[in-house]
Parts: structure tokens; sequence; C-alpha cells
């Protein structure tokens, strides 16, 4: 028993520290890691035969509601799928949802073990915070690990990706930070997203502080100390780098920093994702109750998806189909107020990205929603 408790906390280790921090594929993109494929296969196949050996965590998995989704789900998927013309590119991304599905229901079954649990928890708070210790090396010195001028995304090499796997990862791992240091924990994190200029995890990050005080998960007095500090410390930085000529004061690059900054809607990014969005209004109208099939909404005559996890599902399967991502939710979340706290930042989410079922690192985080403030210490009781 104790030889399978140590090798499920091993998984957990390696699905935090290979899968959440995405280093799967930052090491196969800088040329010195396998093709993540190779890590993602190897992992499922490891749970599989963890769990084997207890079939008890099967049986509860085949009699969860989240059972009942993923079968709906993967039957949706397939059929609809050969509503498709079902060319490379089609089977490429059914073949990728498989994968992910299959990912999920492993992370799943893993953090069934409560070992795998501990270690998980702890490794995701160590984890976050070495993305935080990446984005500012980043923005210490630019493109050391981002491909975006002036726009950290450490391992994950997309700032977006970056900055809402740091706040929401930080939520996942809220429960086993000590009290006393919740407050500098947090302001780490927001230190931590502010480089990436993402504005959904900014604004989630923000909003997260409040919340949690209300909660009774932190002290309102540390949260403000800590968002002071943070805030005084980033201005600083700012004023250091635009007298030493790090940041240029013209250019489209700064320009496009301030309007995100500013929360405008005239920068490149939300015009692009406007014209995205108005293409997904209108294949909508076009096949209102039964959609375009399974992959339409990243295979269509744009090259880059609706950024709407909302949007796409109907633009794939039909209108009816919005409601198959906060019903994943339904199957998966537990009566604590973390947990309704985690799962509705990931359903405001689901309006500006669309790649929470693709995203590895988005994934794991998913996985812990069941377990949500199982073991949590509200600040009251110190």
């Amino acid at each position: 028993m104790r030889l399978w408790s140590s090798f499920a906390a091993l998984l957990g280790a390696i699905m935090v520290g290979l899968f959440f921090t995405d280093l799967a594929l930052f090491g196969f993109e800088s040329h010195f890691l396998p093709a993540p494929m190779v890590f993602f296969i190897g992992f499922i196949l490891a749970v599989v035969l963890l769990a084997s050996f207890r079939p008890e965590a099967f049986r509860a998995l085949v009699g969860s509601r989240f059972a009942v989704w993923l079968v709906v789900f993967l039957g949706i998927s397939i059929g609809w799928f050969f509503m498709t013309i079902q060319n490379d590119d089609y089977w490429a991304f059914m073949r990728q949802r498989l994968y992910s599905l299959g990912f999920l229901t492993a992370c799943l079954l893993l953090l069934s073990f409560p070992a795998a649990r501990r270690i998980s928890r702890v490794s995701l708070v160590f984890a976050v915070l070495l993305g935080v210790l990446l984005n500012l090396v980043d923005v210490a010195q630019p493109l050391t690990f981002s491909p975006f001028l002036l726009r950290s995304t450490g391992l994950y090499l997309n700032p977006n990706i970056s900055g809402i796997a740091l706040v929401l990862g930080s939520l996942a791992g809220w429960e086993i930070v000590p009290v006393k240091w919740r407050s500098s924990f947090y302001g780490l994190v927001l230190l931590g997203v502010l480089p990436t200029f993402s504005r959904s995890a900014i604004l989630v990050t923000v909003g997260m502080g409040p919340a949690l005080c209300w909660a009774g998960l932190m002290r309102w007095k540390e949260w403000g100390l800590a968002t002071f500090a943070v805030g005084g410390l980033a201005l600083g930085v700012v004023s250091l780098m635009l007298a030493s000529g790090t940041i240029p004061l013209d250019g489209s690059v700064i320009q496009d920093l301030v309007l995100r900054l500013t929360l405008s809607t005239e920068d490149y990014s939300t015009e692009d994702r406007l014209v995205v969005m108005r293409e997904a209004v209108a294949m909508i109208s076009r096949a209102p109750w039964f959609g375009h099939g399974t992959g339409a909404s990243y295979l269509w005559a744009l090259d880059r998806s609706s950024h709407n996890m909302y949007l796409n599902l109907m633009v794939d399967h039909g209108v009816w189909a919005c409601l198959l991502f906060p019903a994943l939710f339904a199957s998966l979340a537990r009566k604590t107020v973390l947990c309704c706290f985690f799962v509705s930042c990931w359903i405001i989410l689901g309006f500006v990205t669309h790649n929470i079922l693709d995203e590895t690192s988005f994934l794991v985080l998913l996985a812990f929603t069941p377990y949500l403030g199982e073991t949590l210490e509200p600040v009251s009781s110190r």
C-alpha cells in the first residue's frame, strides 16, 4: 500500500511539474525534450496502471456525474465529427480532443488518491511561485522566455495562459498556504500576473483579493497592504525602466500595452477579437440548431479561433451547446466557498478564452475542482 501511495505522490508531482507548468511543451519548443505527446500518453498509462490496483477508484469515477458529462460530450464530439469534411486537419483536431478528455480523466483519477492530492497541492504552490519568478525574469531581461516584447510568459509561451495559470493555480493551492502567509502569497501572484498584461488574468487576480477576504480566507488589512506594496513596486519598476530607456516611449508595442492597462477597446487584440466574434456569430446564424461539426470553430475561414468557449461550442454543435461548458463544472463542483469562486472564474474566463479544454495546464487545474476547500483553514479560526 505504501508503495502505491508513493507512486501516486510521484505522479502528482509529475502532473504539476511537467504539465501544469507547460514544461513539456516549452522543452519541446526549446529542443531539449521529446514531443509532449510522449509524456502525455505515458502519464495516462501510468495513472491507469496505478488505478488498476485500486478498483474502487475506477468505480467511483464511473459512477460520478463527471462520467455522465464525459459520455455525453464525447458522444456529441464524435457524432458531430461526421458532419465535417473529415480531412487531415479535422482528424487532428478530433485526436486532440480525445487526448484532452483522456488526460482530464486521468488527472481526476489520480487526484482521487489522497497521497497524490497532498503532493500535488504543495507542488502547485511552488510551481506558481516559479511562474512568478520566471515572469519577473522576463521583466528584467525581455525575451528570455517570452516571444513577446514586454509581455511575460514564463514557460507557457503565451501571456494570457501564463496569467490565468498563475491566478487559478494559486486558488487551487490556496488551502495548503498557511494563514499568515496568504496575503504575501497573493501579493506575489499579483506581481507575477501584472507583467503578462493579460486583462482577464489581471482582473481576476484583483477581484480575487476582496472575494477571499469576504469569504474569510484572507484578512482585509493584510490584503490591502499586499496590494499597495505590489502596486508601488510595479509603479517604481516601470518608472525606472522608462527612465533607463528599457521601455520605449513611442512605438506600437508600448501603445498597445497602455491601451491594455486602461482597458481600452481600441487595441489590436480587441479589434481582432471583434472580427472573429462577428465571424462566429455569422456561422451560428447559418446553422443555429446543429452547428457546422466538431472542429469547425478552429478550422474555418480565419486563421485563429473566436477566443470564446461558448461561441466555439455553438459554432460546432448549435446554440444549445453553450451549456456543455458550465455543465462540466456542475459535474465536478462541490459546495465550498473556494470551489464556488474557482468555478465562477472559469465560467467568466470562458467568454475570453477558447482553449480551456485543450491547454494541459488548464486541464490539470480543472481536475482539482472536486477537492477544493476540503481541508481549508479560514482566517477566523486563528
